[in-house]
């Protein structure tokens, strides 16, 4: 990891070789995991999922090919902004969670969003402190709680006119709506 920071490595694909260098980078400052001896918060996550693992697309912040998210590798965390790009299509296999990290996380397609899920297995979009759904995601047991307006929107632009929704739950969103102006 870093010296200077003292932040962990991961690896962006945890299913893939560790001899690859190129399948490693730094601890991206969410979902620490515990303490040192000293009790000084860990710059990283021993002992859990990869922070990078939370992300759609750990080294990018839009979407440049299609792809699929699953149910298993959920739930996935938007930090900011996430762009699926006009004509990629992002596919969200039933059961599939997506929490949004804070009040400043949007969800931009200009591409396809399809969200299809069932009526035993929705697809979820809902504040990272909402355990309800995927578990403590942000690992702070009772500590907060979810509200209103935890995170923006998603946003559906004139080139999304194929987007699909269904058998889909959208909880605690709408910021200020700022966004866009």
């Amino acid at each position: 990891g870093s010296s200077d920071t003292y932040r962990t490595m991961e690896r962006y694909d945890a299913s893939s070789s560790g001899e690859n260098s190129g399948n490693w980078g730094g601890w991206q400052g969410i979902l620490g995991n515990g303490h040192n001896a000293s009790g000084v918060a860990i710059s990283g996550t021993p002992g859990r999922k990869n922070s990078f693992s939370y992300f759609i697309d750990p080294t990018l912040s839009s979407l440049n090919q299609n792809k699929t998210l699953t149910k298993a590798n959920s739930p996935y965390i938007i930090g900011s902004t996430f762009w699926v790009n006009a004509d990629k299509t992002l596919t969200l296999e039933p059961g599939t969670i997506i929490k949004f990290y804070n009040t400043n996380s949007v969800l931009v397609i200009n591409g396809v969003l399809s969200a299809v899920g069932t009526d035993s297995d929705p697809i979820v979009f809902t504040s990272i402190k909402d355990d309800t759904y995927g578990g403590d995601t942000n690992n702070d047991g009772s500590a907060s709680s979810p509200q209103a307006g935890d995170w923006e929107f998603i946003f559906l632009s004139s080139g999304a006119a194929t987007s699909t929704f269904s058998h889909t739950i959208f909880r605690y969103g709408g910021g200020d709506g700022n966004y866009f102006q």
